[in-house]
């Protein structure tokens, strides 16, 4: 599966062809219409992006489309400080799991190993902080309890989040 999605990225019509033939051959109770929309879905999920590492480490999936957009907004230009600092952020507000620069670079290629590495464990001042987290709250759109639950504010789900869900369900299916 992941082999037809790499190379649907470069040869869609290939792939296309190929599911056609493959569909009418060993499914024949499908009839042509229902092979058109499959194809039609086929085409639109292998026009996507596949998701990087990265993504394995956001802790609500469903809003993984806006996390990662403000990720990005946050830490562009930034290579050390500033990025350790927004993933440090990100990491105490509970949106994401590991930020070691082996996870992160795969998402974030900008940023480099011993820069960022080198202000990881630094203790941040709590106004920068406090700076990057009102920009992940108003940005992502959620809140956080007095117990430490994150709460989003109420939004319908990005075509971006909805993939990166169904990638995730088939990831867990082949493994």
């Amino acid at each position: 599966m992941e082999y037809l999605f790499i190379r649907a990225r470069n040869h869609p019509d290939e792939v296309h062809g190929f599911v056609d033939r493959l569909l009418k051959q060993y499914v024949p109770e499908i009839s042509s219409q229902m092979v058109r929309i499959y194809l039609n879905v086929w085409k639109h999920i292998a026009g996507q992006s596949l998701p990087t590492k990265f993504t394995n480490e956001i802790l609500y999936p469903e809003h993984a489309g806006k996390i990662l957009d403000t990720l990005h907004f946050l830490l562009q230009g930034e290579v050390g400080r500033g990025a350790a600092l927004v993933m440090v952020c990100a990491r105490d507000e509970g949106l994401v799991r590991d930020i070691a620069h082996a996870k992160i670079v795969t998402e974030f290629r900008h940023v480099t190993k011993t820069a960022y590495n080198n202000y990881l464990h630094e203790r941040f001042p709590d106004r920068e902080k406090n700076r990057i987290i009102g920009t992940l709250r108003t940005k992502i759109g959620y809140t956080k309890e007095e117990d430490g639950r994150i709460v989003f504010l109420p939004d319908s789900p990005s075509r971006k989040s909805v993939f990166l869900q169904l990638w995730r369900m088939m990831k867990s299916l082949a493994e």
